[in-house]
């Protein structure tokens, strides 16, 4: 009977965990949807903005998720290179 319980909340642990990683991804995303908008308003130079929100995003995935970020060969790393200039403008 103890067993059937467990394996019966996983399943709402998993749902669970869901929900919030959700939640949490559209708050952040308004979030920062409305504070670029009044950056951009205050601040003069929107590219240099731009650029050092890039720098600093880069900065912080090399110090901190470098141990974590994997690229398998260098074909695929040449494939994820041609997907770069379609983002960029």
């Amino acid at each position: 009977c103890e067993r059937n319980t467990l394996s019966l909340m996983a399943p709402q642990a998993e749902q669970m965990q869901i929900v919030v990683a959700s939640s949490c991804y559209c708050f952040a995303s308004v979030g920062m949807l409305l504070f670029n908008k009044f950056a951009v308003q205050d601040f003069p130079l929107e590219c240099c903005l731009v650029w050092a929100q890039l720098f600093f995003a880069a900065s912080c995935l090399s110090l901190f998720a470098f141990p974590y970020i994997h690229v398998g060969s260098a074909r695929d790393l040449f494939r994820w290179c041609m997907v770069v200039p379609f983002y960029c403008g």
